[in-house]
């Protein structure tokens, strides 16, 4: 994974270097974020809700054709999920949990252009987690990344719909499906992440 990682950003680099009228730019939006269910014997919970939380990148775009771009981000995104605990080994907990987790991710999207300024987008997503904090209301803080709990790297696939506007203003919505498990502890959990953006091309 590493070294397709390494290959893709090298192919980047190579086709900005080329590509004519390389625009970069800033986006922000709303998250709307959870993780895929678990399931253990011992953990007795309910994590399907969605958390609202934040992003911001910014991004290079890449002109290939007047109908395809290429637009690697450098992104800041807040995820987790909400829910609520049951049990917790032999302790009844039940009780609402709130699981905010930070990641610096890489995103490259390929964008085509199929009305004007609407464009749909599909592409990998790169993410390196950087902390992971859970609070079980009034029972108990845990910062996953301390204990060794969370896998760092993560994985997924993304696609969306955007308007880019004449004077560099754009919107676009946009879904990411992890495929790398967030949890070296139990299996399932996978991140969920619907994205909402409003950015500016200089």
């Amino acid at each position: 994974m590493k070294k397709t990682l390494a290959l893709l950003v090298m192919a980047v680099m190579t086709l900005a270097a080329t590509a004519q009228k390389v625009q970069c730019g800033l986006k922000v939006g709303m998250n709307l974020s959870t993780e895929s269910a678990i399931k253990v014997e011992d953990l007795k919970l309910d994590n399907n809700k969605f958390k609202t939380a934040v992003h911001a990148a910014f991004v290079v775009n890449i002109p290939i054709s007047e109908k395809f771009e290429i637009e690697p981000s450098l992104m800041y995104s807040m995820q987790g999920y909400k829910g609520h605990v049951y049990k917790l080994d032999d302790i009844v907990v039940d009780d609402d949990e709130n699981v905010s987790s930070h990641y610096l991710m890489l995103p490259i999207a390929a964008k085509m252009y199929v009305h004007k300024g609407l464009y749909v987008e599909v592409g990998p997503q790169f993410g390196y987690l950087l902390k992971k904090k859970g609070a079980i209301a009034n029972f108990l803080d845990i910062v996953y990344t301390d204990n060794g709990l969370t896998k760092n790297f993560d994985f997924a696939v993304f696609g969306g719909v955007g308007y880019k506007f004449n004077n560099g203003v754009f919107v676009e919505g946009r879904y990411s499906h992890g495929l790398t498990e967030t949890s070296k502890l139990f299996k399932g959990a996978q991140n969920r992440n619907i994205m909402a953006s409003v950015g500016y091309l200089f």
